[in-house]
């Protein structure tokens, strides 16, 4: 079995899983229901196509975005799975690959979910209201969702590494953090937060998309928090596995 056939193998059980259908169905719906209930009014008084209204779409979203990705987690952890990588491990993949590649699938599966969540998006608002410049919508995708999901993966592989228990135990604190944005670090609201108390768009509901440095430094750190903490699970989980 090599290394494409496993990570074809393991795309099947995610992506097909009733879980993760439901899941999706129900991001699905909260983020048209988003777009139609509070993005169409634009973000205190901004433009409902401008980069801040699309900042506080995302935001909204990203809570269950990442419930996904830690419930791709727990796949790994399970008993389940441990009979599955039982099987796996008699073939010559070392173990820190097998574990990268796990990572990776789950990776995939997230961009995956990210693109039907976008998709839902720029549809929404070439429809609604024939925008069709979504190029402006890359720096705050790239800020808001990729350092939080490398941040929760990392965290949720160090948990789940731990004992694969405690993840279900993760997962509703970090939706309740993200959610109230009780750490702006992790979920990013601190953004759109402290910039729009401070300034107020013109007639037209434009409002310049200026990033303070501070906030792109924390966003760069918290993905390099979550890029070393799964490369030392990987490690340690090799480790434990050349033990046995």
């Amino acid at each position: 079995m090599n290394n494409l056939k496993i990570m074809k193998y393991e795309m099947k059980r995610l992506l097909f899983s009733k879980v993760y259908l439901v899941l999706l169905l129900i991001t699905g719906w909260f983020s048209y229901n988003v777009l139609k209930t509070k993005t169409i009014y634009g973000l205190n008084d901004t433009a409902p196509f401008s980069e801040w209204s699309y900042s506080s779409f995302l935001l909204d979203v990203n809570p269950f975005l990442l419930v996904i990705v830690l419930m791709f987690c727990t796949y790994i952890f399970s008993k389940k799975e441990e009979a599955v990588r039982t099987i796996t491990m008699t073939t010559k993949i070392k173990p820190t690959t097998y574990f990268c590649l796990k990572s990776i699938t789950i990776t995939v599966a997230y961009l995956l979910t990210v693109a039907i969540v976008i998709a839902i998006s720029f549809i929404f608002y070439n429809r609604v209201f024939q925008f069709n410049n979504f190029g402006q919508f890359v720096q705050p995708i790239f800020l808001i969702l990729i350092p939080s999901v490398l941040f929760v993966l990392g965290i949720g592989m160090f948990i789940g590494n731990i004992n694969g228990n405690l993840l279900y135990i993760f997962i509703p604190i970090i939706f309740i953090i993200t959610n109230s944005g009780a750490l702006s670090i992790i979920s990013g609201k601190s953004l759109v937060n402290s910039i729009l108390e401070s300034k107020v768009a013109d007639m037209m509901g434009n409002l310049a998309f200026n990033i303070p440095q501070g906030f792109v430094i924390s966003r760069i750190s918290l993905g390099v928090i979550g890029i070393l903490l799964i490369v030392s699970v990987c490690k340690a989980y090799s480790k434990s596995k050349n033990k046995v």
